[in-house]
């Protein structure tokens, strides 16, 4: 089972193996990471969510990051998702559709169109 949730400002050593896996076009800074991961997780506009082992509770297997800003066409706000990463072991196991189903939850409650 893995348990979906919103990071904690501790969570970023755990995350930051997933980040800076994700990119292909340019090398990560863990200096600028960590100053991202801060101010994301502290703005209301935006959701950090991160997927977890009820086995391995210290292990993060995956993580999106959505925010939502307002459009004129939507009336209001909307929610994108920037990035979804799955620990490559792990996928295919329903954990990113988990992740994405949490932000959607999470955009609702957020007003989102």
């Amino acid at each position: 089972m893995i348990a979906i949730g919103p990071a904690r400002p501790d969570d970023g050593h755990r995350v930051w193996p997933l980040a800076r896996d994700f990119a292909t076009s340019f090398t990560p800074e863990r200096p600028a990471f960590d100053g991202s991961f801060a101010a994301l997780i502290a703005r209301s506009d935006t959701l950090v969510a991160i997927a977890t082992p009820q086995d391995e509770p210290d292990a993060v297997v995956g993580y999106l990051l959505a925010s939502t800003h307002l459009t004129f066409l939507a009336n209001g706000p909307v929610c994108w998702i920037e990035e979804v990463m799955v620990d490559p072991v792990r996928r295919r196991s329903g954990i990113g559709a988990a992740l994405v189903a949490y932000a959607e939850d999470w955009a609702y409650g957020q007003g989102c169109a």
